[in-house]
Formats: structure tokens, sequence, C-alpha cells
């Protein structure tokens, strides 16, 4: 992701960032939009990333997706 937000300090060690990120922002280019708004949208929603959002700086246009109780966008 270009940003991420862990809100919990314990899920975080050396290595990185154990479990989801509370919040992950891509920002889309033409090269990556497909793959922002596809295979990430679906990797982040199955791993439980409470809040996704996809900028599209071009257009000055956010996608924004929250995590229901369902576990879906």
């Amino acid at each position: 992701p270009d940003i991420c937000v862990i809100c919990d300090p314990k899920k975080l060690d050396e290595k990185g960032c154990l479990g989801a990120p509370d919040w992950i922002i891509e920002i889309t280019s033409p090269s990556t939009a497909k793959k922002d708004l596809n295979e990430k949208f679906n990797l982040y929603e199955s791993s439980g990333v409470k809040e996704y959002w996809i900028v599209f700086p071009k257009d000055r246009y956010i996608m924004v997706y929250l995590l229901n109780d369902k576990g879906m966008y």
C-alpha cells in the first residue's frame, strides 16, 4: 500500500505489522488502478482491513470502503 495506518501498537514488531492494518490508502496511477480496484480490494477485504481508500489524484476523487460486520466492503 501507499499508506497504511495501524492503531494498535501491539500489532507492530521489528518485522512490521502482525495482522491487518486498520486503514490502507492506495494512490492510483493509470498503471495501478486495475490492480487497486480488483486484486488489492479483494486481498484487503479478506484480510480484515477496516477501511480502504482508493485515491484518483488526476480526477480528484476518492473511493472509500468500510468493512461491515459481515467482513465485506
